[in-house]
């Protein structure tokens, strides 16, 4: 194997549908991500995950506290389910050093 190849992002998209909303396209989590989120508050590191694994549309981390404000409480709990799942990150993950991330 060649080293350079561990430096190649492997950050596969896909749609997601956001009901009553439309589609959006998502991402996993990079490692660095993870760290820097998980040791925020939830709702902070909920605004920071999304900003960066939502690809098209590409929202900023103030655009997202905007939709945070108008959404049913529920609304977003999917969307981060299926980023937290892509990432590798589904049930089983507390086992792991992975706890504190924002479900």
């Amino acid at each position: 194997m060649d080293k350079e190849d561990l430096f190649k992002p492997l950050l596969l998209e896909e749609e997601f549908e956001i009901l009553g909303r439309g589609k959006v396209t998502i991402r996993p989590l990079t490692r660095e991500e993870l760290h820097r989120v998980r040791h925020q508050d939830t709702g902070a590191g909920e605004r920071e995950t999304l900003a960066a694994c939502i690809v098209d549309p590409k929202l900023t981390v103030g655009e997202v506290r905007l939709w945070q404000e108008a959404a049913p409480a529920g609304e977003l709990t999917p969307l981060i389910a299926r980023i937290m799942e892509i990432s590798g990150l589904g049930k089983g993950a507390g086992k792991s050093d992975l706890s504190g991330v924002p479900e």
